[in-house]
């Protein structure tokens, strides 16, 4: 009974703490030229991340630790822009 308490306490901390501690996205600024785009991504704390490419089409994800969902996105842009879309979606486990 006593391993199962804490078993569950360690759980309800772990939790909190992810929530505590996860970046939340504020803004994103961009500036694109003729071959290049900078990016950058507001947060209200240092994010936890990781980033990978894509084929088919091209692309580039940032992978980017956030609890509460990004109310701003989906974000399409228009014209002849580097970035196409800015998206969100969450982990389904496994």
């Amino acid at each position: 009974m006593m391993l199962r308490f804490r078993i569950m306490l360690v759980l309800a901390v772990c939790f909190i703490v992810e929530r505590i501690i996860a970046a939340t996205l504020s803004n994103i600024n961009g500036c694109q030229q003729r071959q290049s785009i900078d990016s950058h991504p507001g947060f209200n704390q240092q994010p936890v991340y990781a980033f990978f490419s894509l084929h088919n089409p091209e692309r580039i994800v940032v992978d980017i630790r956030q609890s509460n969902p990004v109310q701003v996105l989906p974000l399409d842009l228009s014209g002849e822009n580097m970035v196409k879309r800015i998206r969100t979606s969450r982990y389904a486990g496994g």
